[in-house]
Parts: structure tokens; C-alpha cells; sequence
């Protein structure tokens, strides 16, 4: 399988307008779960397990298939998205239930807090590793590892030394 990289800026524009108009729809699924957590909890409360699970089966086919076919199309710049997002709504009750660590939680608040710049260098990253890595990787799952890595070290470094002192002064 060969991935494409986004080379043109032309195409890396366009993509991430799209990103930012399938990120609506990422919110908007959260606002239906909050919803549904605060005027119906016993729906999340009384299936939490049952949601997980399928949550959790349908991410991991989710991402088998991002990383299997081609992501050209109008399923996966329109319904794979929303998809992903229902499906990690699933996951919630159950998570939000579980008793955590404190050294979990302190992980859990940093993600939090440096969620945006995960989600502002995540896709670059992807498409330099991939440009300069899919022809010596076998398979492109064996991207997601470093592609981790790489994303969150590059931004909690940002975090720590660029996002965190700027809102520190406010």
C-alpha cells in the first residue's frame, strides 16, 4: 500500500479547511454526549460496558482500515470522521466511571491540556513521516508507534516552553 503524503499546498490548504468543517461535526457529536450525560445518565450509566466495548471494537476496525486502504473518497472525508467520533463517544460512560490512579490522572490532565497542539502538529507530522517513511516501513500500522511518540514529545515540548508560559501571563 502507498500512502500519499499532502505535498501541495494547494491540497494541504483545501485539507485543512475540510478538517476544520469535519471537526463541527466531531463538536457537535460531543454536545449530543454531554447531553445525553447530563439529562439522561442512566442510558450512559446502565450500558457503559456495553457501550465500551463497542466503541472500542469499532475504533480499532476504524483504524485498521485508515491504515489499510486507500483515503480517498467521500467515506473518509465525511463519514469516517463522524464515525470515529461516535464510537469514541461510546467509550466515555465507561471511562468517566473508572476510578484512576493519581499518576494516571496527572497523565490524563496533561493530554488535556496539550490537546490542542496534539492536534495542531499531528498532521503535519503524519505527512512528513509518511513522506519521508512509507517506502521503508512494511506496513503502514508500523507508523503509528513513532508517529505517537514523535507527536506527543514534539508537543509537550511545546507546551512546556512555548503555549504554557504564554498562559502563564494571563
Amino acid at each position: 500500500m502507498i500512502l500519499n503524503p499532502i505535498t501541495d499546498i494547494i491540497v494541504w490548504n483545501s485539507n485543512l479547511r475540510q478538517i476544520v468543517v469535519l471537526r463541527m461535526d466531531s463538536l457537535l457529536v460531543g454536545i449530543l454526549g454531554s447531553y445525553v450525560a447530563k439529562y439522561h445518565a442512566g442510558i450512559f450509566n446502565k450500558y457503559k460496558s456495553q457501550l465500551g466495548i463497542i466503541g472500542l471494537c469499532f475504533i480499532t476496525f476504524l483504524t485498521i482500515q485508515f491504515f489499510s486502504f486507500s483515503i480517498e473518497g467521500v467515506y473518509f472525508s465525511v463519514f469516517y470522521p463522524v464515525l470515529f467520533s461516535v464510537f469514541v463517544l461510546l467509550v466515555f460512560p465507561y471511562i468517566m466511571s473508572y476510578r484512576f490512579s493519581q499518576k494516571a490522572t496527572h497523565v490524563m490532565g496533561f493530554i488535556s491540556k496539550s490537546s490542542y497542539v496534539v492536534y495542531l502538529s499531528h498532521l503535519p507530522i503524519l505527512n512528513l513521516m509518511t513522506y519521508y517513511l512509507s517506502e521503508k516501513v512494511n506496513h503502514p500500522v508500523l507508523l503509528v508507534i513513532p508517529w505517537l511518540f514523535v507527536t506527543f514529545g514534539l508537543s509537550y515540548l511545546i507546551h512546556m516552553y512555548f503555549e504554557k508560559p504564554i498562559m502563564d501571563l494571563r
